[in-house]
């Protein structure tokens, strides 16, 4: 081979190894980019997983804090400071009092809840975290910020919390016939007191066991018990109405709060059996009832985050005062729930119903002691009971 063509050869082998290097060189480039771009990818879905796992535990925070003070400042101050425990992509984030609302969640029908702010109860909390411009926390920064076109990036995560609280009023009828037995006749008295004078079961205590307040104390205690296993965060006062009625020593009011909004959901069982202990008298005035089971449920006692329920029982029919059905929708004015029974065969099943109609409540009708513990049973199973999130 001649000195030419050994020159010319090394020259294409040099050529070659030129484009080589430039070519392991462009690659070496695009790779390392591509590999920035997958880590700050991989990055950025952490840290969207750190911020909402931080929207959820401030939300929740939030509802939780609500529900236990009824302050909505006191729950935004819980919502901050589960907020600035969590870290997102090595910031510390903060919330704005813009960035933390109450209202109102209710189910949509599809498995979800809708949320409307300020709306009651607040039984909700909405959390939106967010780094970026024009919010309490920073944007991110990339990891690689000399290898891509952003040095930064922002994020959002909203997250709804609640839980339904209950304040609850059961109105019960106190007039004559509760102490009467369950086979529907009029002044007919439990077997133990049939030698005795219509006169003197008037007078007397009901009976203990066979009479219809004796079970309809066992229907309070039902409804106490399935209310304390659901873990319902309720609180339960007491109403009972007759009729304002005077005979010698005896008298009776026309509707009495018997027992005020109480967490401890023994002592409206015990004002019902207290009541026991002393005769039950007079007539029927269940509008006086309504009015002040209404009472009851707004007073200081009652609480911004709960659902207001009522739960209206009577034996018989209206015998004076006003029109229960007007007083039911007065009560819903005040986004109280009537929920009524009619207890045997002589109660007046068509007014009870229209007034639960009148309060967006059920009916139930009870014709036997089964029947009236399975209504209250059945109320308490329907109270809302999740953490809604």
């Amino acid at each position: 081979m001649n000195t030419l063509a050994l020159i010319r050869r090394r020259h294409r082998r040099h050529d070659r190894r030129g484009a080589t290097l430039v070519l392991i060189a462009v690659m070496s480039t695009t790779l390392v980019s591509l590999g920035a771009l997958v880590i700050n990818w991989s990055y950025i879905e952490l840290t969207n997983t750190q911020l909402r796992s931080a929207s959820d535990a401030a939300a929740k925070a939030a509802a939780v804090t609500l529900s236990q003070a009824q302050s909505e400042a006191d729950a935004r101050q819980a919502a901050r400071t589960v907020a600035s425990q969590y870290r997102i992509g090595g910031l510390t984030l903060n919330l704005s009092d813009d960035d933390i609302e109450f209202g109102n969640g209710q189910p949509n029908g599809t498995g979800g809840y809708a949320f409307t702010a300020g709306e009651q109860p607040l039984n909700c909390a909405r959390v939106v975290a967010r780094c970026g411009p024009n919010s309490a926390t920073a944007s991110v920064p990339v990891l690689f910020a000399n290898l891509l076109p952003d040095d930064a990036f922002n994020l959002s995560k909203e997250a709804i919390a609640g839980r339904f609280d209950h304040d609850v009023c059961v109105v019960v009828d106190r007039s004559a016939s509760m102490a009467w037995d369950l086979t529907g006749t009029d002044f007919s008295y439990p077997e133990e007191y049939n030698n005795d004078s219509t006169l003197q079961n008037y007078f007397r205590p009901p009976h203990p066991t066979g009479s219809r307040w004796a079970k309809l104390i066992e229907a309070l205690e039902v409804f106490r018990d399935v209310v304390d296993r659901r873990d319902l965060n309720a609180k339960i006062g007491l109403v009972s109405y007759s009729s304002d009625y005077t005979f010698g020593f005896y008298q009776s009011s026309k509707a009495t709060r018997d027992q005020l909004l109480d967490a401890n959901n023994n002592l409206f069982v015990d004002a019902a059996y207290a009541i026991s202990q002393e005769p039950i008298i007079g007539d029927t005035n269940i509008a006086a009832g309504i009015n002040n089971g209404r009472a009851v449920l707004l007073r200081s006692e009652g609480r911004m985050t709960a659902n207001r329920t009522m739960i209206l029982l009577s034996d018989g029919r209206k015998t004076e005062g006003g029109n229960p059905v007007t007083r039911a929708a007065v009560a819903a004015e005040s986004r109280i729930t009537v929920h009524t029974i009619s207890f045997g065969d002589g109660a007046d099943q068509d007014a009870m119903e229209q007034i639960a109609q009148a309060a967006g409540g059920n009916h139930y009708h009870a014709a036997t002691a089964a029947e009236l513990d399975a209504a209250f049973e059945q109320i308490a199973r329907e109270l809302p009971a999740v953490l809604i999130h």
